[in-house]
């Protein structure tokens, strides 16, 4: 019967996946669940041994049923205001998320109003504010007013993106406000869960504490391992964590999980019988369940511990596979959504490696001592449960991870327990406190200390490219096969693989592609040459007064290229020194090597280009200057030429778009004419020079701003296929209607990267495949 909850949990979580593709509205769905629960108990009743073909669509109907419940409930109505500007009215339901230079609060709204008139609503939205020193901090309970223009959240906008909209979902957020610090009013205290509120004023005190016992970079450590804080840490020490393979001890755990039940137990027992302990343990986990946040993570540790403990009070054979399906069960009742998320997957996914490869992989290591032989399975066990996924949402493997795990994790029960030590006794006695956290800051600084100096040796870590959902099928079929001596399925799992191989092999032919990627209002345009050569011109930005830790260049050029497996650029184009179109650049060069960068003659500089600059020289990348009449070849059928600026015609300053490289790239029968942000008084001149201008590809000028895109020009190029790189709700009312209409009057298709995401371009020189990341 136990292995029969195995079952069950399999077969929901393929509901749920079947769930997301299709759609199915509440109120039908429910009737016909309804309808199917009474068909099988009148079959149960009747024929007892004859229900088994029914159960099983039965529970992959739940699936289906509760994923998009879940999603129906948790839009909400105020989605509707969308795109417009409104008084929000809501109550803080969350801690607020502190980071180095925004405050994030998750509201539960109540009210709307938009142009004087009072709307009741629902549904939670992300309020993202600056953080400077002195900003008032609102608390879990507060009822405020916010003023600001509602944004849905975007979902996957290029290839092998991020679905920042389904992580949210998950979340319960289907909304997002950014809004100044005066935008927010305070308007008093709002009922809320009494329990919540304790804790998380304890855990405010807790950090405090920390704050004040620890140095800085100790202390933010120290709050993500033991209070899930990893807001704070830097992005450095995030980055060597992760590339020497340690950075699971920053998410919260069965380790950390562990501690907490083995430290609470113990005490309880000391000084209660078993079923007194036993409640007092499960108190205790749900307590500090809610303190982290509820992490899927936490949550699965936390029930497979009660589990574990209930088993061996009532002396029940432990069965660790039912015990890990009851915790994915039960969360995924709760909230289906959290199947999509990372943080489930790799918890569940680690998990399930340890308890089905950990004793087979302990037998081929018997000659170690058994210390070492367990923390090499575990770790070794961990990683194969999560490889592929690993790779699917970070794009990088340590090749160091058993060496570093081996060295820290013996250190991290330390750790922990120091931790708690020295904040509880600071409570009662604050130099005792002190003392205590002044060795366990060693212990962290040698655990920095060690990610740091393994980070940075030679091939600690690999990028490779992201596996296809098949390939990671295959992986999981094969694995389980193996250490469940599964023969068929193993068979099953390696002829899928050799079937994605010959796929992939098949299918990445010498075909020029280009892809327009959305970098919100911005360029950036990758082009793999039909010779397998990579190229970059321009790699969007940000704008200096944008005060919020996301950059284009990190956070969308780095996972796009690490999609796309490129190890190394041979070219980065600069198409001219606008921070939209370079600051992405740096990032990109702190990542992935570049052999030549390329720009026009430079008269006027700027801070972020003196910055990219001083990285080039630092790197010792050769810095090629074009002009107009330069040409050059990348592959034998594949050439470039320069048609502005002229290397006499520097620009003066505020004259910077007219002074963009303008290039045309020919392959065969095909060609592109990339602009950058030239206006009308650059094309005139380009007109003037009487070159062949007319391209099967125009990557629009300026992101279709009325200033560019004169009759004349967009004639002359007589394009088939216009793009048009801008971003969504823009401040500049980019691209203007006027310059659609003439695109579209020479018969031009027109893309847009605000309403098609990124857009790739295949092409074998003779015909083009077009292909949107977003459907329209």
């Amino acid at each position: 019967m136990r292995r029969s909850l195995i079952k069950i949990t399999i077969l929901y979580i393929f509901g749920i996946v079947m769930g997301r593709f299709i759609y199915l509205p509440v109120i039908p769905s429910f009737i016909i669940l309804f309808a199917g629960l009474i068909i099988y108990a009148i079959v149960l009743l009747r024929k007892p041994k004859g229900h088994s073909y029914i159960f099983p669509f039965i529970i992959i109907f739940c699936g289906i049923f509760a994923v998009n419940t879940s999603i129906y409930l948790r839009e909400g109505n105020i989605i509707e205001f969308s795109g417009k500007e409104i008084l929000v009215e809501g109550t803080v339901v969350e801690e607020p998320l502190i980071k180095e230079a925004e405050v994030v609060y998750i509201l539960k709204t109540h009210r709307a109003v938009e142009n004087n008139k009072r709307y009741i609503v629902n549904g939670n939205i992300q309020v993202k504010t600056e953080f400077k020193e002195g900003s008032r901090i609102y608390q879990y309970g507060d009822h405020l007013s916010v003023r600001g223009t509602l944004f849905l959240p975007a979902g996957k906008r290029n290839p092998g993106g991020f679905n920042y909209k389904d992580y949210l979902l998950a979340r319960g957020i289907c909304g997002n406000l950014y809004v100044r610090e005066y935008d927010i009013n305070f308007l008093g205290k709002r009922y809320s869960n009494p329990l919540k509120t304790v804790i998380y004023k304890y855990k405010e005190k807790i950090s405090g504490m920390i704050k004040e016992l620890y140095p800085c970079e100790e202390g933010t450590v120290l709050s993500g391992i033991i209070l899930g804080m990893r807001g704070e840490v830097s992005p450095v020490i995030i980055k060597a964590f992760s590339d020497s393979g340690i950075y699971h001890i920053l998410a919260i755990s069965g380790l950390h999980v562990g501690f907490i039940v083995a430290l609470l137990y113990f005490i309880s027992r000391k000084v209660g019988q078993r079923v007194p302990a036993l409640i007092i343990t499960t108190l205790g986990i749900i307590l500090y369940t809610i303190m982290v946040g509820g992490k899927p993570s936490v949550v699965r540790a936390g029930i497979m511990s009660v589990i574990t403990l209930l088993g061996i009070e009532f002396g029940k054979e432990r069965d660790y596979l039912t015990s890990l399906s009851a915790a994915a069960l039960i969360i995924l009742i709760i909230n289906p959504l959290a199947l999509f998320m990372p943080g489930f997957q790799l918890s569940f996914g680690a998990t399930m490696g340890i308890i089905i490869s950990f004793p087979k992989i302990k037998g081929l290591l018997r000659f170690l001592p058994d210390r070492i032989a367990d923390l090499t399975s575990v770790t070794f066990s961990a990683q194969l449960g999560i490889l592929p996924l690993i790779a699917y949402y970070f794009g990088n493997i340590s090749l160091i991870f058993v060496f570093t795990n081996l060295l820290v994790l013996p250190l991290m029960g330390l750790i922990i327990v120091l931790g708690f030590l020295s904040i509880s006794a600071a409570f009662i006695f604050l130099p005792l406190g002190s003392l205590i956290a002044v060795f366990n800051s060693f212990l962290i600084k040698t655990v920095i200390n060690l990610a740091l100096f393994f980070s940075s040796l030679p091939f600690s870590s690999v990028s490779i490219p992201l596996p296809s959902i098949m390939l990671i099928c295959s992986y999981y079929i094969a694995f389980l096969s193996v250490f469940l001596r599964y023969k068929k399925g193993f068979v099953l799992g390696l002829i899928l693989t050799v079937f994605v191989v010959w796929f992939i092999i098949i299918f990445n032919d010498s075909l020029l592609e280009v892809t327009f990627i959305d970098v919100g209002q911005g360029d950036a345009i990758y082009i793999k040459t039909p010779e397998g050569r990579h190229i970059m011109i321009d790699s969007g930005g940000l704008p200096d007064y944008y005060s919020g830790d996301f950059d284009i260049g990190r956070d969308v050029i780095l996972p796009f290229l690490k999609y796309k497996g490129v190890k190394k650029l041979d070219i980065m184009i600069m198409s001219h020194i606008h921070d939209d179109h370079i600051k992405g650049m740096i990032p990109v060069l702190d990542e992935i090597r570049v052999d030549y960068f390329i720009q026009a003659p430079q008269k006027v500089l700027s801070k972020n280009y003196n910055e990219l600059l001083k990285k080039i020289t630092k790197l010792n990348i050769p810095v090629i200057t074009l002009k107009k009449g330069d040409y050059f070849k990348i592959d034998d059928d594949l050439f470039f030429y320069v048609f502005h600026p002229d290397d006499i015609e520097h620009k003066g300053p505020g004259d910077e778009n007219n002074n963009s490289l303008v290039l045309k790239m020919i392959y065969r029968n095909i060609s592109f004419l990339f602009t950058g942000d030239i206006e009308k008084e650059a094309e005139g001149k380009i007109l003037q020079l009487g070159y062949s201008l007319d391209s099967t590809v125009l990557k629009v000028p300026h992101h279709g701003s009325i200033t560019s895109s004169t009759p004349s020009f967009i004639k002359e190029v007589n394009p088939k296929y216009a793009i048009i790189s801008v971003g969504r709700n823009n401040a500049f009312g980019h691209p203007h209607e006027g310059v659609i209409e003439r695109l579209e009057h020479t018969g031009a298709r027109v893309y847009r990267t605000d309403l098609d995401g990124g857009i790739t371009i295949r092409t074998d020189g003779e015909g083009i495949v077009v292909k949107t990341t977003v459907d329209r």
